[in-house]
């Protein structure tokens, strides 16, 4: 059995690498040079693992946001577009009314001469 710490390139311990039960014979001193050989690229791929992780948990949470503040738009535009409504129906309710005061003092107008 052969048993390494694995290091990433910047030194940082990343787990630890463990080979057993060859198949046929005994462990040589090839085996043991190509173990050692493998570790700092095995340390990377465990350093590049880790950093993927930590990138979709900062996307997964900038997804959730981005979806937070989408909804707090939308209902923010909604809420917008009822009050611009709600405004430009009484807007209009006013000026018919200004229309018929001014229709309706007009034909006392015309009615009185």
């Amino acid at each position: 059995m052969m048993v390494s710490a694995c290091y990433d390139g910047q030194g940082e311990l990343r787990g630890v690498i463990q080979l057993s039960n060859k198949l046929a014979g005994s462990i040589t001193v090839q085996d043991i040079t190509e173990f050692y050989s493998l570790l700092p690229a095995l340390g990377e791929i465990l350093k590049t693992a880790d950093d993927i992780r930590q990138l979709l948990n900062v996307s997964s949470s900038v997804h959730a946001h981005l979806l937070h503040s989408d909804k707090q738009i939308q209902q923010q535009l909604r809420s917008i577009e009822e009050n611009m409504t709600f405004g430009l129906s009484n807007n209009i309710k006013q000026a018919r009314a200004l229309v018929n005061d001014l229709i309706t003092m007009k034909k006392r107008a015309i009615l009185s001469d």
